[in-house]
């Protein structure tokens, strides 16, 4: 099994350092696929051409227009069954990520580990 990850965020570097962690994560390369864009765009089309994931990945800050957590409404209009998460380097977030649809919420200065393992466990 391939697991599928995109991740959404307005800084490219938190989208590599995220990559890093998955690669950290999986110690199989080809066990796992990650994809990401600093725009939501990608993701819409991609879920509307039948893209599955996973699990999608939504920083709270947008570059410019919507915050994260109206990105996810937008995904949810698409697609209400793929985990998707809020992340975040800002605390108190948990009741938007709940308010807005998405699976849950991370801590981007927390590691991910722990969310994988409670994710790749339910799939």
């Amino acid at each position: 099994m391939v697991y599928r990850f995109f991740i959404c965020d307005d800084i490219a570097l938190q989208i590599t350092h995220l990559k890093l962690c998955f690669r950290s994560y999986f110690p199989d390369e080809g066990e796992f696929e990650v994809e990401g864009s600093i725009s939501i765009e990608p993701v819409l089309e991609r879920l509307r051409a039948g893209q599955t994931y996973t699990a999608i990945f939504v920083d709270y800050k947008g570059p410019s227009g919507p915050r994260g957590h109206e990105f996810i409404r937008r995904i949810r209009e698409i697609d209400s069954e793929t985990p998707v998460y809020l992340i975040s380097g800002e605390d108190g977030l948990e009741d938007v990520a709940k308010d807005c649809g998405a699976t849950g919420f991370h801590d981007k200065r927390e590691k991910i580990d722990p969310l994988l393992d409670e994710l790749l466990a339910e799939s």
